[in-house]
């Protein structure tokens, strides 16, 4: 890239030197790579640039998918509010490239010549203390041998500290890699180290009661830290001495932030240090300065990070931040406390968008720590030499979150295939001890009968499902990854249609089960996918925006599908390559009426138990209504076809317990079928019902947490 140049267009002016991009000269942020795009773009003004060149000059080389090119022009779009069907600034020309079509002047940067270069620095301060004329020769020698010595004696004293025996790899870097189970209750939600690796702090949660335990790694023992509590508690550090433990604790029938607090590590009474933290926080190296994580969902900043004083909160100051629908994830301080490591992207359409960065503590400008990309990242420690990290992420097509280790400025190398599904990871000083939380799930394949709420004899592990009147489909990773199976009716005979080893999910059948649709992330972002019922002839549907299939309309022409980033409802004919938008509206569902002409749905916004019906014709709503009493928040929602019922599954506030319903559109009348408990319903599972509606099916079951230590990482 030109270095040191200034282009001009329209209101906007992109310094390259500084790496600033400002409209009428308010500053307009925008990730590395993003700049790096709309850079190569301007540069090129008027040319087309083709897909293929433009991944190459970004990323060097390096193999990424063509979805990370498409959301960074979707970013840079979003930054200069150009619009991609009447575009201002940047055309795209279908399947090839882009043209940026803007005029653009180039100037030279005017701070060329301000730049320091560390040998114009002067020198007439240090010649003074090294000045060898003959009348002061003696005197500068003996101090300068002084001051070496002293400063060996230093570097000895310091490196015996924190560096024991001057070796260069951390403690569980020269060890065989090995784990050890800390618990298998399934209850533990986080967890920290203490910095002199004597304790660990764990989150333990079970129903609606949480609690903090500090349990002694050499012993074993464990005692209560605090009391158990109907509060949910996120974020946990414990300070440098390792006296005091931070943690975020938040109501749990509460839809905003926490607030942090701090507490004796062996107990007492927390004292409240700020207000308004999404749950990650990371201590300095000597504890005087907190930074956390605050949402405030606006156009121009979705999340943030802060900092501020760890006593009191006081101090408070805006270190870095990012527009929707980035977000930004786990974070942590540095070890020599001058920048602060974190991940950010966004994971909603299953891509590879993530990115571990570090903001610097005094000037909040960012770097990338790595090229690596991943789908999702949970966990992030330095070690603590303040040159390499390990975290805990996946990077698609598969799921699984496995242990890596960053070399600042190079790729991510994975530790430890043999264990995956890791989430949160905390470490000390010394790097000699090492935790994890691992996250597994156990989801089944259940049905309910409609009328007395009787439950079927069906129980195959499983996370999505839908039936047709041939057989029943159904997405699970009993084979260790995320496949597609088909089965009969009484749970037998059972096949699998997908073995790429990417994430497959969420079925749809159409033409009387002939045809299967599904979302798949194979091609590294999710899209939506059709095989025939045997597996066979499995085709890419969408390509521009993408996301889950929804349902087919009755006469084949259209496949709905709920878009993978902003969760409004669109569509494409089954003959054409065109995606449209149907409904503009956010909502966490959608459900078809029997005729397909109208869409019932939750909409972003509205009250969870409100639903809207529009038409599909032209998006317009036709009617709300309440579909039970206020704190009950509809989950899953299915139009019944010979009934024109909405059957769908209601959960309490704390999303604890959930029951199932039936409403009758025509008696505006709503009657609970039965109480589902405290098992949890498949995020990404649709009720599905048998052709002659009398079975519900849907995935039911829980999430599982526990505790691991890491023995070795060799």
């Amino acid at each position: 890239m030109t270095d040191n140049k200034i282009f001009k267009f329209d209101a906007f002016e992109l310094d390259v030197g500084e790496k600033s991009l400002t409209r009428s000269g308010e500053a307009v942020k925008l990730t590395p790579k993003v700049f790096d795009t709309l850079v190569y773009l301007v540069q090129n003004a008027g040319r087309l640039t083709l897909k293929d060149e433009m991944m190459q000059a970004i990323w060097e080389g390096r193999a990424v998918e063509e979805s990370n090119l498409s959301f960074n022009i979707k970013m840079i779009r979003k930054a200069l509010g150009d619009d991609a069907t009447a575009p201002r600034f940047i055309e795209t020309v279908p399947r090839r490239g882009f043209r940026f079509i803007a005029d653009v002047n180039e100037i030279e940067s005017l701070a060329t010549g301000d730049v320091i270069n560390i040998n114009d620095i002067d020198t007439k301060a240090t010649s003074s203390v090294l000045d060898t004329t003959p009348s002061r020769s003696r005197q500068p020698v003996f101090v300068l041998g002084s001051f070496v010595l002293i400063l060996f004696a230093a570097v000895v004293l310091v490196g015996w500290k924190y560096v024991p025996l001057f070796e260069t790899s951390p403690p569980l870097l020269r060890q065989s890699f090995g784990i050890r189970s800390l618990s298998n209750a399934g209850t533990i939600q986080n967890s920290a180290v203490s910095p002199d690796g004597k304790y660990v702090v764990y989150v333990d949660g079970e129903r609606r009661l949480s609690t903090i335990w500090l349990r002694e790694m050499a012993t074993g023992a464990n005692r209560q830290i605090i009391q158990p509590s109907d509060d949910n508690f996120y974020g946990l550090a414990v300070s440098h001495d390792s006296k005091e433990l931070f943690f975020v604790r938040r109501a749990r029938d509460a839809s905003s932030a926490g607030d942090i607090y701090r507490i004796p590590l062996f107990g007492g009474s927390p004292t409240k240090v700020l207000a308004v933290a999404q749950g990650w926080i990371s201590l300095s190296p000597d504890s005087m300065t907190i930074a956390f994580v605050r949402c405030d969902n606006r156009p121009d900043q979705n999340c943030a990070i802060y900092i501020a004083n760890s006593e009191d909160g006081s101090g408070e100051r805006l270190l870095t931040s990012l527009p929707p629908p980035l977000r930004i994830g786990i974070l942590a301080f540095s070890p020599d406390g001058r920048s602060v490591a974190f991940a950010h992207g966004q994971s909603e359409n299953q891509s590879n968008s993530f990115t571990i960065s570090a903001a610097d503590v005094e000037t909040g400008v960012t770097r990338e720590l790595s090229s690596t990309r991943f789908f999702n990242v949970k966990g992030l420690v330095w070690l603590p030499g303040g040159n390499e990290l390990l975290t805990t992420a996946a990077i698609v097509p598969s799921r699984q979150f496995y242990l890596w280790k960053i070399d600042v400025g190079k790729d991510a190398q994975k530790i430890g295939e043999s264990i995956s599904d890791l989430g949160a990871l905390s470490i000390d000083r010394t790097a000699e001890t090492l935790v994890a939380t691992t996250i597994s799930q156990e989801f089944r394949i259940r049905s309910i009968d409609v009328d007395d709420g009787t439950e079927g004899t069906i129980n195959v592990p499983g996370t999505s499902v839908s039936v047709s009147a041939a057989s029943i489909v159904f997405a699970s990773t009993k084979t260790g990854s995320d496949a597609i199976w088909t089965m009969t009716s009484d749970g037998s005979d059972q096949r699998q249609l997908t073995s790429d080893h990417a994430w497959n999910t969420r079925p749809v059948q159409s033409d009387g089960g002939r045809t299967i649709y599904f979302a798949s992330n194979i091609s590294g972002a999710t899209h939506v996918w059709r095989m025939r019922a045997d597996g066979s002839d499995k085709a890419q549907v969408t390509r521009e925006h993408g996301g889950f299939p929804l349902a087919v309309s009755p006469g084949g022409e259209w496949v709905y599908y709920h878009h993978g980033l902003d969760r409004t409802l669109w569509r494409i004919s089954s003959n054409s390559v065109t995606e449209e938008v149907v409904i503009d509206k956010p909502s966490y569902l959608f459900s078809f009426s029997p005729d397909g002409s109208e869409v019932a749905f939750i909409a972003r916004g509205n009250a969870r138990n409100m639903v809207s019906i529009a038409s599909i014709i032209d998006g317009q709503i036709k009617g709300n209504f309440h579909l039970t009493e206020l704190d009950t928040i509809i989950t899953h929602l299915n139009w019944m076809s010979l009934t024109n019922d909405l059957l769908f599954v209601g959960s309490s506030i704390d999303y604890e317990t959930s029951s199932m319903f039936r409403y009758s559109i025509e008696s505006n009348r709503t009657v609970k079928i039965v109480d589902l408990g405290n098992d949890a319903i498949s995020e990404g599972s649709a009720i599905s019902i048998s052709p002659d509606e009398k079975l519900a099916f849907f995935a039911r079951g829980k999430w599982k947490h526990d505790l691991i230590q890491f023995t070795g990482l060799n």
